[in-house]
């Protein structure tokens, strides 16, 4: 107790608090007063230099409260701090006390400083006879101290402080009372000091009308927290003094409800805590507001003001980029680093430059569409799509759109680019959590909305659609999003599928929902597909279709045309009448689609064609985007690297994800002995169909791989697709053969994983596809998985599978790792490789029974993980001389691993609860009452979440587990089947 309470009073420098997250109680929360946010008490405080009126009347008045009160209880006190002024006092013994204090606040405050003066006089010459013990007597001192210079700063406010002198002589007497709470007169010390700060909350600068009445509330709570504090410090002293006290007033203290008293007192300062929070919320959504107020104001009148706008702006930006700071702590980066998934503005400059650069007359008329004007004017009106046909500029059109939305400070905004060729970019979870992440980073304020889910589940809420329907949900009830903007783009790429769903539906429905329900306005953009259509028809919508807009989409692509030849004709160096024939040509091919002037741009951009080439290749291009890439394909067959070239692209066409530079070496064999250059070289020859992007390979948009896969496939796979797969499986395998135990050379086996930084170079990073994706591509083999097959992935698993869950691990892809060795399981459970399906089964035991401390400390994989898993678990005895040597008493594990595969929590509530497990195992369902809660063994969390009107009588599995019928008390005709399929 004595290191702690050192601890507590000694200065610290490297740790601040926020408004919204007080300090410990330990310590006493952050107090945010009308000029600053303070961090934690500190041993020696910043006393004032002149007294504070507001702290004198809130004591006095607690003091006064407190003799209303307990009128007994402070004659008794008073008499004992009478006897210890020595002013004619008798001997106590005689029984004939005096009351000497005076009743007069003001005449009081003599005798009360008197009374301080002596107490901390006795303390000193009592810590002075204990020089042996000075880590014990050193918080005493720094009490003291702390004490000596308010006290000299504010005498008015010494009946603060009396009790305090004695609570001190009680912890340096070694011998005090029976029934002396120790431990709660400890508590008061320790926090004594922001006890006192306390009243500079009710600081009136700054207060306005949003915050008068947290104010006035605040002070009623400091008032009955002091009330307390004083009722305590009196008691305490009684009982210390108990040979007076007993003279006094029989049976004025209970030894036996000390612990009550103290509980009342934490519940008190916790009570103040939550107005704290209430408090700093308030006043920073008042600065703010009142930020946005004067921006607004000063752009009424943007021609009087324009030559000191740009430094208002900038101040005003500054002001709200410190105030968005202080919200931050250390907890808040930490839960903002597990949500986010990309962070959109970057990959909004991505898109753009991929796209050959925004430009403004390519967007321009939709900002004078009557359709967005009365989006934007009318409050009734908060969902507009934008739809069309492939390369009619629609991502283009939202960044401009966007662009235009960032300069208007009273409309947050948050957005999202879906793509179907990035796994992280095509999930209905992927974009809740951007549209969150960024909503998050501009509005700090929004926090408590995702740490109230975060602190309880962790990051695993983050996993789940439905939680983070929530936290978006909580979000848009908030005041500061009343006129927010979500601008998600290309719907029709978000084609994840979970459990036999695709996620589009799931967000549509909820973009549907929440237009309709809150303020807050919404902006999706998608082609012209009939699903998203019949989806939308239902709802409310301003709908924008650039087929029906030929006229501005031909006035904007004439401009992109434009922009781009005079580019051409820069790093050409054609002569006019040749920058005068491509442009001519062009606006003939354009056929109002940008992506088409993208990719005849970059192809004549290449370095192999020369100037003088140039008209010769544009009549070679054909018009339409089929007929482009049907003639770029053409071109990389008869050239001179038609067959690497062709590798390449079969291999950029089925992987699950756009590959670095490195992973592409990694996976296609022939590209390992090419430098950089050399093989940036080689992409550039396939057409333009690829492109670079920060050493990440993408597919220029995705109608290109859509092409390939379709009317391309027969030249891009000549023997089909499953062989591509089977190929990228088999070289997946071989490029793992390298891994090893503690491939980062960390070597001290408890190291967390949050304070592992990768090596520079990582030897990880050319491997990072192959450890996540092996197990798609062998699942895309499907009825062609042969023998062969399963010997190379038992040999893999025999003799690198703790290696290969150190990578996962390090790369944070365990929990999609674990997913997959689920599914690795399903593949091979009928192998006839001997011994196959049982390696498998246990490995998957292994992995799921040590997963919290694996994922908290990889390399504990070699350790606890081992020696704690069953003597006749297969991967213990196959990775046996990985165990530590040094540790010579093993624990006396059982043989097998337990039946129990899962525990679930059944809360009292859930009076009736019945649980399904599907055919296969992999899913079980909970039903209770109106709902089901569906969830997936291997992950361990629950999946989806359904309600019904009507109490459910019963649920069944079908027979191959992919589906699930429900049965309510109904007609038949509404009996609902659900799709269940994991992926």
């Amino acid at each position: 107790m004595k290191r702690k309470l050192v601890q507590v009073l000694r200065p610290k420098r490297s740790r601040q608090n926020t408004p919204d997250h007080p300090a410990p109680s330990q310590s006493g929360p952050s107090v945010f007063t009308a000029a600053s946010v303070t961090s934690e008490p500190q041993a020696s405080p910043a006393v004032p230099a002149a007294e504070d009126p507001i702290r004198t009347r809130i004591w006095n008045s607690a003091y006064d409260k407190v003799k209303e009160d307990e009128p007994r209880l402070v004659e008794a006190y008073e008499k004992i701090l009478s006897v210890k002024l020595d002013i004619d006092n008798p001997d106590p013994k005689d029984g004939g006390m005096v009351n000497v204090i005076k009743q007069d606040a003001d005449a009081r405050q003599s005798q009360m400083k008197q009374l301080v003066d002596k107490g901390l006089e006795k303390t000193e010459r009592g810590a002075k006879t204990k020089e042996k013990i000075k880590e014990g007597m050193q918080p005493i001192k720094n009490v003291k101290d702390f004490v000596a210079l308010a006290v000299k700063t504010e005498p008015s406010a010494a009946v603060a402080w009396v009790g305090i002198t004695t609570c001190m002589e009680i912890l340096t007497n070694p011998v005090t009372e029976p029934g002396i709470n120790r431990d709660g007169i400890k508590h008061v010390l320790e926090t004594i000091q922001w006890y006192w700060e306390l009243s500079d909350l009710l600081d009136g600068d700054g207060v306005d009308e949003s915050t008068i009445k947290l104010q006035e509330s605040l002070e009623k709570h400091i008032v009955s927290l002091y009330k307390k504090l004083l009722m305590y410090q009196m008691q305490s002293v009684c009982l210390y003094n108990k040979r007076w006290a007993s003279v006094i007033v029989r049976d004025l203290i209970k030894i036996d409800d000390w612990q009550d008293k103290v509980d009342s007192i934490k519940k008190a300062e916790e009570a103040i805590r939550e107005k704290i929070k209430q408090k700093n919320s308030e006043i920073l959504k008042s600065r703010l507001a009142c930020i946005d107020g004067k921006l607004g104001h000063l752009c009424l009148d943007v021609q009087a003001v324009t030559s000191a706008m740009g430094e208002v702006e900038s101040a005003v930006k500054e002001q709200t980029q410190g105030l968005l700071k202080m919200h931050y702590d250390e907890k808040d980066n930490e839960c903002l680093k597990d949500l986010h998934i990309v962070n959109p503005q970057t990959h909004k400059q991505r898109l753009e430059k991929t796209k050959g650069g925004l430009l403004k007359d390519s967007y321009r008329w939709i900002l004078d569409h009557d359709d967005f004007r009365r989006f934007r004017t009318d409050p009734d009106r908060r969902l507009l799509w934008i739809k069309g046909d492939p390369g009619k500029g629609k991502t283009m059109l939202l960044c401009g759109i966007i662009d235009e939305l960032e300069k208007e400070s009273t409309h947050p905004l948050s957005y999202f680019f879906c793509q179907a060729t990035q796994d992280h970019l095509r999930s209905a979870i992927s974009v809740l959590r951007g549209l969150v992440w960024l909503l998050c980073k501009r509005q700090p304020t929004l926090m408590p909305c995702v740490r109230e889910a975060y602190d309880m589940e962790g990051k695993k809420c983050f996993e789940d659609f439905f939680s983070l329907k929530t936290i978006l949900e909580s979000m848009l009830q908030k005041p500061c999003l009343q006129n927010a903007v979500l601008v998600v783009d290309a719907l029709d790429e978000c084609s994840y599928r979970k459990d036999g769903v695709i996620e589009r539906e799931e967000l549509i429905d909820l973009i549907i929902e929440f237009s309709e329900s809150f303020n807050a306005k919404w902006i999706v953009s998608s082609r012209n597909w009939p699903v998203i259509e019949e989806h939308l028809r239902a709802t409310d919508k301003i709908a924008v279709s650039l087929e029906l807009n030929k006229d501005s989409i031909s006035r904007a692509v004439e401009s992109f045309v434009g922009y781009k030849t005079d580019e051409l004709a820069r790093i050409k160096r054609y002569d006019e009448q040749t920058k005068e024939a491509v442009l001519d040509r062009l606006l003939i091919g354009a056929n109002d689609t940008f992506l088409w002037v993208a990719l005849v741009c970059k192809e004549l951009a290449r370095p192999v064609v020369k100037p003088w080439e140039t008209l010769a290749k544009l009549d070679h291009l054909r018009t339409g985007l089929d007929d482009l890439y049907k003639r770029m394909l053409e071109q990389i067959v008869d050239s001179d690297y038609s067959e690497l070239c062709r590798e390449i692209l079969a291999t950029a066409c089925v992987a699950y994800r756009p590959l670095s530079l490195d992973e592409l070496r990694t996976l296609v064999p022939k590209l390992q002995d090419f430098g950089s250059e050399a093989l940036r070289d080689h992409i550039g020859e396939c057409g333009s169909f690829l492109t670079i992007q920060e050493d990440v390979v993408y597919f220029v948009h995705q109608s290109a791989q859509d092409f390939l896969v379709g009317n391309g496939k027969d030249t891009i796979f000549p023997s089909g697709t499953r062989k591509q797969h089977r190929v990228l499986f088999r070289r997946s395998l071989e490029a793992l053969n390298p891994l090893q135990r503690d491939i980062y050379g960390l070597k001290f086996p408890g190291i967390s994983v949050k304070a592992i930084t990768p090596p520079d170079p990582d030897p990880l990073s050319p491997l990072e596809y192959a450890v996540l994706y092996w197990i798609d591509h062998l699942e895309q083999l499907q009825g062609d998985r042969d023998t062969s097959d399963d010997k190379a992935i038992d040999k893999f698993l025999r003799g690198k599978y703790l290696y290969w869950l150190e990578a996962l691990n390090l790369k944070s892809l365990m929990d999609q790792g674990l997913g997959k060795i689920q599914r690795l399981q399903g593949m091979v459970r009928h192998s006839s490789v001997t011994g196959f399906s049982d390696l498998v089964n246990d490995a998957w035991r292994f992995v799921y029974s040590h997963l919290e401390v694996i994922l908290e400390t990889p390399l504990q994989l070699y350790v606890s993980a081992l020696v704690f898993s069953p003597t006749g678990s297969m991967i213990r005895q196959l990775f046996k001389h990985e165990e530590p040597s040094w540790l010579t008493m093993k624990p006396r594990m059982g043989q097998s691993w337990s039946a129990c595969v899962l525990k679930l929590d059944v809360s009292r509530e859930d009076y009736y609860v019945d649980v399904t497990i599907s055919p296969n195992g992999r899913v079980f369902v909970r039903q209770h009452g109106h709902t089901i809660e569906i969830f997936n063994v291997g992950w361990r969390h629950m999946t989806r979440s359904i309600k019904f009107v009507a109490w459910i009588e019963t649920v069944a599995f079908a027979p191959n587990g992919e589906h699930l019928a429900n049965l309510e008390p109904r007609p038949p005709e509404l009996d609902q089947e659900h799709d269940l399929l994991p992926q």
